[in-house]
């Protein structure tokens, strides 16, 4: 489920290093670069470029997500909640940091707070395909089985590619040897 927060990368390095030189107080220029150096598996350089980019504008939600993903990464899921839950402090609107935490909140299984994370998220987005799906998960996982069905029916619904959610469909629907499972596959497969 867990999605890197992404920009469109456009530059490489060389690029980015450039436009710092030009202008080295613009903090997106930072994160960008430090999107590229985690891809190049720099995690220190990445770390180091993103807390430049906090130190320049400390509200801006995809840098909060993205160092939460760093502190995420080292194992240290306490400071990836508290930076996650200050991103929804600065930026309650923020639909990826509300399901940043329900997924944290699934994972360790706090299913009731992280589905409350996911309908603050639907609020501002009711058609969002992965709450939906992360929602489907909170519900597969504590055994109500209906329910994560008809989340994942809903996934489908807002995005007719979510291989993931047809997978799952699949998975559930092949438990009880229902004939809905190999459509659901046959759907998944089309994507992949």
């Amino acid at each position: 489920v867990s999605d890197t927060v992404k920009v469109e990368k456009k530059d490489d390095l060389e690029t980015i290093n450039k436009k710092l030189r030009k202008d080295p107080n613009n903090p997106d220029l930072y994160y960008e670069r430090a999107q590229i150096e985690l891809d190049k598996k720099l995690p220190e350089d990445a770390l180091n470029d993103i807390n430049r980019s906090l130190d320049l504008d400390s509200t801006k939600a995809e840098f909060l997500l993205f160092k939460s993903e760093l502190a995420f990464r080292k194992g240290n899921g306490f400071e990836a909640r508290e930076l996650i839950q200050k991103s929804i402090d600065y930026n309650p609107a923020h639909v990826e940091s509300f399901l940043k935490l329900a997924e944290i909140q699934m994972y360790t299984h706090q299913y009731e707070e992280s589905i409350k994370n996911v309908n603050s998220a639907l609020k501002v987005d009711v058609y969002n395909a992965k709450a939906y799906f992360i929602k489907g998960m909170n519900y597969k996982y504590a055994g109500d089985t209906s329910k994560a069905v008809s989340s994942f029916q809903t996934a489908v619904e807002q995005n007719t590619e979510y291989y993931e959610a047809y997978i799952k469909l699949g998975l559930l629907y092949a438990t009880v040897s229902d004939q809905f499972a190999v459509s659901y596959f046959n759907n998944a497969l089309k994507l992949k």
